[in-house]
């Protein structure tokens, strides 16, 4: 392989990886507004400390 085409191929396999990231991320946002939502429904009473707490323990658990 020459080395354009190397170059070629590693910009290629780089702009795949931010695409992926960029999704895997999207998604992921995606599952913490979800749960976020679920979580608000059935707390209508949480205090701010509570609301703080779980929404902290769902963007862990959604990876962000």
């Amino acid at each position: 392989m020459n080395a354009f085409n190397q170059r070629a191929a590693q910009e290629a396999y780089l702009v795949q990886r931010a695409a992926v990231r960029r999704r895997t991320v999207c998604n992921s946002y995606a599952r913490y507004e979800a749960r976020k939502q679920e979580w608000i429904t059935l707390h209508p009473g949480a205090t701010s400390d509570e609301y703080q707490r779980a929404m902290t323990a769902i963007a862990r658990e959604v990876g962000i």
